[in-house]
């Protein structure tokens, strides 16, 4: 990832304030320096994702993934773990071109199993200072960056042969959250805050036809809820609640071992953005500080390969 090409894809004339093409590039760096010194598994993966917003905007844009992991370990620390996505296209009619950024690192986790055979395993994951940055201009999400004191996470596969069910929900709480509404040539307005917790589930089923064929089906849920002062760019603030959600299902086909392979997949989404004001009774009466209440639903196809 060339980080001036990211710095200069935006205007820096624009209201988008300096220090968000700072923390989006520093972030990005950090996430190359880290897959390359510490993972010893790496997926790069490429696709297209397209669709539209409730509000009129259209997505379609190609995606770049990187993720970097320590997939021989299976109990035990892991430090920098971390996934990158990358999403560069316009979101019309805005037009920019760095218009989706999903990073995440966690620089400490821990794994303890639980138990593992041949009738599926079981596994918790302790996680400390999570760090996730977003950016999504379907829903009107110019830069989001939050960081959480701890988090745990649960994975449980159960059943007998080739065929498996599949449950995961991880959460992540107490911390920091600040938020930047608008795109690069309009700053809608900013949000500081707590964040409470971040709770991501999903379920599924894992199926082995062959030891070089694999076949995953998964649904799931994620949603990031936050409070704190909210201030729009008319002067109007408010404290309130925020939550950044979404549903998404996923099938996906591999070929090859579980070190080195090739996936296939698709992917479908709901994205969502508001505040527990948007549409209903606000805690000021007199207030209009209201995030820009959206939904976006997006197509993604695309390619990974492991090694």
């Amino acid at each position: 990832i060339n980080v001036l090409q990211c710095v200069n894809s935006c205007d820096m004339d624009s209201p988008m304030k300096k220090s968000h093409l700072v923390a989006i590039c520093m972030g990005l760096a950090s996430f190359t320096s880290a897959v390359s010194a510490r993972a010893d598994m790496i997926e790069v993966g490429v696709g297209a994702q397209t669709g539209s917003s409730t509000q009129g905007s259209e997505v379609g844009r190609i995606l770049l993934e990187v993720r970097g992991y320590q997939g021989s370990k299976s109990s035990g620390p892991r430090f920098f773990e971390v996934v990158g996505r990358v999403g560069v296209g316009a979101v019309r009619p805005d037009g920019e071109a760095l218009s989706f950024i999903d990073f995440e690192t966690t620089p400490v986790q821990n794994i303890s199993p639980w138990f593992e055979g041949r009738d599926g395993r079981a596994m918790f994951v302790q996680r400390f200072l999570p760090l996730h940055i977003t950016r999504e201009l379907a829903i009107g999400q110019d830069l989001s960056i939050r960081v959480s004191a701890l988090g745990a996470a649960g994975h449980l596969e159960l059943g007998t042969g080739r065929m498996r069910a599949l449950v995961e929900v991880a959460i992540d709480a107490l911390g920091a959250h600040y938020l930047s509404l608008g795109d690069a040539r309009s700053n809608v307005g900013t949000f500081k805050g707590f964040s409470i917790a971040d709770l991501n589930a999903k379920i599924g089923f894992l199926a082995s036809p062959s030891e070089t064929l694999r076949i995953r089906v998964v649904a799931g849920a994620q949603s990031a809820l936050s409070y704190g002062r909210l201030e729009m760019a008319s002067g109007d603030v408010a404290s309130t609640f925020v939550n950044l959600s979404s549903l998404y299902g996923e099938v996906a086909l591999t070929l090859g071992s579980t070190e080195r392979g090739l996936e296939i997949y698709s992917r479908g989404s709901l994205v969502s953005m508001g505040d527990f004001s948007s549409g209903a009774k606000a805690f000021s009466d007199d207030t209009n500080a209201h995030l820009p209440s959206d939904l976006a639903r997006v197509l993604e196809l695309g390619v990974r390969g492991r090694f």
